[in-house]
């Protein structure tokens, strides 16, 4: 089979006014030069990205600032089950639904 729209076990996060509730089970950072799934501003590429392995096998890449910080604040871990709300450009609100122990220690 031909795939013409790219790897099929990615997945994205909401667009704006939308939400989307997912089941983290591990996370890496990926170091990368100039890679360009990386954290980046108008000035720089910083050379890494994470990569969340979610519950149906997906991945989505975490390469945004404003989700990050928005995860780090709601405390997401590797085992949790989150909601993510995109209200607007640059904004991101995440709220955990579920808290399972993970025996592996998220990469953030």
């Amino acid at each position: 089979m031909i795939d013409y729209g790219g790897s099929t076990d990615e997945t994205y996060g909401p667009k704006i006014g939308e939400e989307k509730t997912i089941k983290l089970i591990s996370s890496e950072r990926i170091e990368e030069e100039n890679g360009e799934r990386n954290f980046k501003s108008t000035k720089e590429n910083y050379g890494f990205h994470y990569i969340m392995h979610l519950e149906n096998g997906k991945k989505m890449y975490l390469n945004t600032f404003a989700l990050f910080y928005a995860m780090k604040e709601a405390n997401i871990q590797d085992g949790d089950t989150f909601t993510i709300k995109h209200p607007a450009r640059g904004e991101y609100i995440t709220e955990k639904v579920t808290e399972e122990k993970s025996s592996v220690e998220s990469a953030w």
